[in-house]
Order: C-alpha cells, then structure tokens, then sequence
C-alpha cells in the first residue's frame, strides 16, 4: 500500500491469484505478498507478458513453414523449463512422501488405470499444471480488478453485498464453501462484472464443417477460423439495454430467460468452454468475500470514472496503465 488504506487492486489480485495457482497446480507456497520478487512470482509473470520477442516468435510459427519457425529463438522455453523443474521436484518428493495433500498436482499423479498404474505421463502433469496457469492467472486477477472496481464506484450495490456476506457467514457458521453457494447477488455482480469487462475480448472458433447461416446466403467453408467479439456483444445494446452501466439485476433468472443463451459467453460455450469456469468463480468469490467482510472498497481521486478505460493495446481487457487504485477502509461492523 503507498498511503495508508490505498491498495493497487490488480497488484493485490494477481498477487492473490497467484499464490492459489502455485499451491494448487504447482504444490508451492508462493506468498507473494510477504516476497513479490520470489521466483515463481518473477517467472510465472513472464508468461502474462507479451513482449515483441514473443510476439514475433508468435508471427513466425503461424505464417512461416515450421522448418523455418524453429530457427527464431523461443524466450518462454526457459520459463517453461523452470516449471517443470518446480512440478517434477514436487512429485517426486510426494512419492518418496505421501501426505494428504488433495491439490490439482495430486489429482492429477492420482488418476490410475484399473491395474492401479499412473494414467498420465509426467509431461502431460507438467503441462496440464502450466495451463492451469497461463489460462487462469490473468483471467481471475482481472475478474477481482474489475468487480472490485465496480463495487467500490456504487457504494449502493456494495453494502447490498456485504449484507448478504454477513447473513450467509452466520447462516453457515463462517467462511464455508456452502456460505459462498448462499450468496446469489454475489453471484450476480460477478456475472454483471464479466459481461462489462470480460476477461477474453473475443473467441475463435474453427468450422468444422461447410454451414450456411440460417435465413441467409452466407456461406462459411469448412476450415474457416471464425473470430466471436465476446466484448463487443457484451457490450450490444441489443442485448443488455444501456450497456455501459453496471447493473447485476441484469442477470435475475426472468432477465436471463429474454436473452439467447449465447448472449453471455465469457467462459466460451459449447464442448470447448472454460474447464476452470467453476473454480475460476469460486476462487474469485472467497477473495471478495474475504475481503468485503472487514473492509469497504472507495475511490481514490486517481480512479478513473465508470466505465474503465482499456489497454487498446492489451491481449485480454486489460484497465489503461494496468493500475487501479483503491481506498480500502474498515467496516463499522464485521463479521467474525
């Protein structure tokens, strides 16, 4: 924190999200908020990052033969390699010394065959923990940026939230995965949050197959890469009248019912969604939760006014300058 009671919210969200994808993919302890320079912290961010190395490494392997590609040097291979040193240490530290850990890396070294033998190599565990990674870092820090954002801009929804904390938490006894299940306008603004600022800015899809648009002539030959704006029809006053303002209410069950399913895609949709979707929530909603139980979210006088301005630049919806500063202030009252 600069000044006392300011935090960098996307600072404190990727530091945050960081810390659970390291114990959960990776068995390590990060705690990247007491050592924000540790290793795994230094390294992971590398891959988050998109520099002009990468970018033409990136350009060469999608228009240039492969036998031409390889030639361009490849500066993830380094922080992939360290990854693996992490996982691979880590399990065979677990096999010489099984414990009760149940994290993702164990689920994975647990899956057997019948005959009790290992289905997955240790190539595929290593790059089954590295995508946990690369697709839920970035994603679920965003998440937390933007809805924190947005509470701390309408102290109104705000302090509806932080009723319905308060009243579950006693209901169930405290911080339970069944208390995070009782909060549906939680559930709402987190919805509302990943329609105005979906992580993903679009999606793309390849046709599988010859397909004449219904009710129209246009034809879209097999192979073709179909590129879905997510953000834009988030965004389409078609859908979700006054789009820019920020309104969970949007996402009651009658208001869902109006609109095609489709309408609301942050996670994809189909055979081909987001796997992590459940996890990417609950995760983000236990840091709300946690946070929003002893503390209030305000403006600083440096926060931007709704709605965010974006990185133009920025491969996900990413906030410009990639900072966002809040005022976090104790509550009157708390839950304990």
């Amino acid at each position: 924190m600069a000044e006392e009671g300011e935090v960098e919210i996307k600072d404190a969200s990727g530091r945050f999200t960081m810390d659970n994808i390291a114990a959960c993919a990776f068995g390590v302890n990060c705690n990247s908020f007491v050592d924000p320079n540790c290793q795994f912290a230094v390294t992971a961010a590398k891959l988050s990052s998109f520099n002009v190395q990468i970018l033409i490494r990136f350009l060469a392997e999608t228009f240039l033969p492969h036998s031409i590609a390889k030639w361009f040097p490849d500066y993830s291979m380094k922080v992939g390699a360290f990854f693996k040193d992490v996982v691979m240490k880590t399990m065979a530290h677990r096999e010489k010394s099984p414990g009760a850990t149940r994290d993702f890396l164990q689920l994975l070294m647990d899956t057997k065959d019948k005959d009790g033998k290992r289905i997955l190599s240790d190539s595929s565990i290593v790059t089954q923990s590295s995508l946990f990674l690369v697709a839920g870092y970035d994603t679920t820090s965003l998440l937390l940026t933007f809805a924190a954002y947005c509470l701390a801009l309408d102290q109104e929804i705000q302090q509806r939230v932080q009723q319905e904390i308060d009243e579950a938490l006693e209901r169930h006894g405290g911080l339970t995965y069944e208390a995070i299940q009782d909060m549906p306008y939680l559930d709402r603004v987190m919805a509302e949050t990943l329609r105005l600022y979906s992580p993903a800015t679009r999606l793309e899809r390849a046709c599988s197959k010859d397909y004449i648009l219904p009710g129209t002539d246009v034809h879209i030959p097999a192979g073709t890469v179909v590129v879905i704006p997510v953000l834009v029809m988030h965004r389409d006053p078609d859908n979700y009248p006054d789009p820019l303002r920020f309104d969970p209410d949007r996402f009651l069950p009658k208001e869902r019912e109006r609109r095609h399913p489709c309408a609301y895609i942050p996670f994809g949709s189909g055979p081909r969604n987001c796997i992590a979707q459940r996890f990417a929530l609950f995760e983000a909603k236990v840091a709300l939760v946690s946070l929003l139980r002893e503390l209030t979210l305000k403006p600083t006088p440096e926060t931007p006014p709704h709605p965010m301005p974006l990185d133009p630049d920025g491969f996900l919806t990413m906030p410009k300058d990639r900072k966002v500063p809040l005022l976090a202030v104790p509550r009157q009252t708390t839950t304990e």
